[in-house]
């Protein structure tokens, strides 16, 4: 009796460990096929295009902060500074900078209709691209070119509403649906009631 029930645990844990495994590479996964966009947009748009990165940080920090490994975005942002020669260690910064602000107002946020979700991405990327194109005029001294950050600024907060409806969709049915039939691990958030 006493191994059955040993073996009976250990499987139910193996399962529950590959779920919670799953359910953290899912947000670093999309997080990543953000950086493959950012590449492509960077090679055939010439700077002119959309930051999906700050989408895609928003979604995972207002409703999985749990699950965003900040250790990765300071990595992945000290690597994208030497692949896009940008000032050491900036775009660190501005990602665990942004992901902070986005987790401080995650109360008022999170029960909140999707209108003034997405006025509070529009307010926080607006916000972090003008600060950008700021440093990268006074570190390269160059002229700030205000339309083509104004540019940036509408696309990003115009493709907002697509990662959000893809972003919930993948997390509804990936990282929520793992964990169905079982019960909801520390720090994953249903998206739909903003519990967890």
């Amino acid at each position: 009796m006493g191994i059955e029930r040993k073996r009976f645990f250990l499987k139910k844990s193996k399962k529950y460990a590959f779920r919670i495994a799953v359910a953290h590479v899912f947000p670093t996964g999309t997080f990543l096929g953000a950086l493959g966009i950012r590449f492509l947009e960077n090679c055939f748009f010439t700077n002119y295009s959309a930051e999906v990165v700050l989408a895609v940080l928003f979604f995972w920090a207002l409703y999985r902060p749990r699950l965003i490994s900040f250790t990765v975005l300071i990595l992945l942002g000290l690597w994208l500074d030497i692949m896009e020669t940008s000032p050491f260690g900036w775009t660190s910064f501005i990602w665990t900078f942004f992901g902070f602000l986005v987790w401080s107002q995650r109360r008022l946020l999170i029960k909140a209709p999707f209108g003034m979700i997405w006025g509070a991405f529009s307010i926080l990327a607006s916000a972090v691209i003008l600060m950008n194109g700021v440093v990268f005029s006074l570190v390269y001294g160059c002229p700030f070119m205000l339309g083509r950050t104004a540019l940036i600024i509408l696309t990003t907060v115009a493709i907002y509403p697509g990662v959000f409806c893809l972003l919930s969709y993948g997390d509804r049915k990936i990282v929520s649906g793992i964990f169905q039939g079982g019960s909801t691990p520390r720090g994953v958030v249903d998206v739909q009631s903003g519990a967890g």
